[in-house]
């Protein structure tokens, strides 16, 4: 039984949990679909929409980040400096982990050949977190990894755009700025790297995906909005997210299905909006699926290892057996999250949470205003 929505561990909330859980049990259906042939269609089709877990990952993060933000001391001197500083502790142990790791696969596969695109460029612009704008980097060293440079890129620009829509409150303002991110990025693929395919450079873009955060933020906004504006409650309100959220995914499948060349510059856009009114039905449960807030609070972990399983060991097994059709997929998704789930808790005890509390010593050694002015006065 999962703890009520109020009470989650090291502040976050447990609806959030269980959307990161949902997030990257979607991945994982995903990148396992990619090496089991012979699915039916309905479960294909299902398994190929498990990319868009990353963007529901996004969501989730433009709101947690916001309530961090929201919740720091009002007297914190340096809030850029610490904010990024928390950041890099959470994520860069973890990934450096996984550069390393991936690393040295491709060279037990190559031979020790330091093969494209595992070059010192490419591994330098992945460890300072700049890859998600170098085409060969951004998602060749660390698979999947060009979603830890869109976070990141987000990280930096976070500061900004708080300073610039605390001047204009409300759910309006990230929502125009998400609409001026879409026809921002509409110009950037009009040039010369043209449409847009999915899972390409363009794709991948910060700037492609710079909009489904922008909703996540609206949608912390929309939560947090002045209580005389709290309009809508109960069924109405759920009644309405589930219109807003049935006609995003709808507006997604099509835009999947019709290959427009500029179809997956709103692909993310429309998905962000589909997670964006899930996350307020979630938000409204009084019971959580407590296997699936366990899940969620270990999916970073989950997402750098989980290929390890999926597609290495995969490859491997499938070498000697014929692993194909529903049944197989099903059993293999199950070893490959149960494998997953552990590995990742292993990697949390020894390199994420000493990480982070690497992290608050750091922080902890920075001065406050408090002893600063002392020390002052005592002069």
């Amino acid at each position: 039984m999962s703890r009520p929505p109020e009470a989650g561990p090291g502040g976050l909330l447990p609806w959030v949990d269980a959307l990161r859980g949902l997030a990257i049990l979607m991945v994982l259906a995903n990148h396992v679909a990619l090496v089991v042939p012979g699915l039916s269609a309905p479960v294909e089709l299902l398994a190929r929409f498990g990319q868009m877990g990353v963007q529901l990952f996004f969501v989730a993060s433009a709101y947690t980040l916001c309530l961090s933000w929201q919740q720091r001391r009002a007297d914190e001197p340096q809030p850029v400096l610490r904010f990024l500083l928390r950041r890099l502790f959470r994520i860069a142990p973890l990934y450096w982990f996984g550069i390393a790791l991936f690393a040295l696969l491709h060279g037990l596969q190559t031979g020790g050949n330091p093969a494209a695109p595992y070059t010192a460029a490419n591994l330098l612009a992945n460890a300072a977190f700049v890859h998600g704008f170098v085409p060969v980097a951004q998602n060749g060293i660390v698979p999947g990894g060009w979603s830890i440079g869109v976070e990141m890129a987000f990280y930096a620009a976070f500061p900004l755009l708080m300073a610039a829509l605390a001047r204009w409150p409300g759910v309006r303002a990230p929502l125009v700025a998400g609409t001026a991110a879409v026809a921002l990025a509409l110009v950037f693929q009009a040039g010369p790297p043209g449409p847009v395919a999915n899972n390409s450079f363009a794709y991948f873009h910060p700037l492609n995906q710079l909009p489904v955060f922008l909703i996540g933020i609206a949608l912390f906004q929309w939560h947090h909005r002045p209580v005389g504006r709290r309009r809508q409650q109960g069924w109405r309100a759920l009644l309405a997210g589930a219109l807003v959220g049935s006609g995003a995914l709808l507006a997604t499948a099509w835009l999947w299905r019709s290959g427009g060349p500029q179809a997956f510059v709103a692909v993310p856009v429309t998905a962000g909006l589909a997670f964006a009114a899930l996350a307020d039905g979630a938000r409204r449960l009084r019971w959580l699926p407590a296997t699936l807030c366990a899940i969620g609070r270990r999916s970073f972990a989950i997402y750098l290892v989980h290929l390890l399983f999926a597609w290495h060991a995969l490859r491997v097994l499938g070498d000697g057996h014929d692993l194909r059709g529903d049944g197989a997929y099903a059993l293999v998704l199950v070893a490959v999250t149960g494998l997953s789930f552990i590995a990742a808790g292993l990697l949390m005890r020894c390199i994420e949470r000493p990480g982070i509390a690497l992290g608050r010593r750091v922080l902890a050694a920075l001065p406050w205003r408090g002893a600063v002015v002392a020390r002052h006065a005592a002069t």
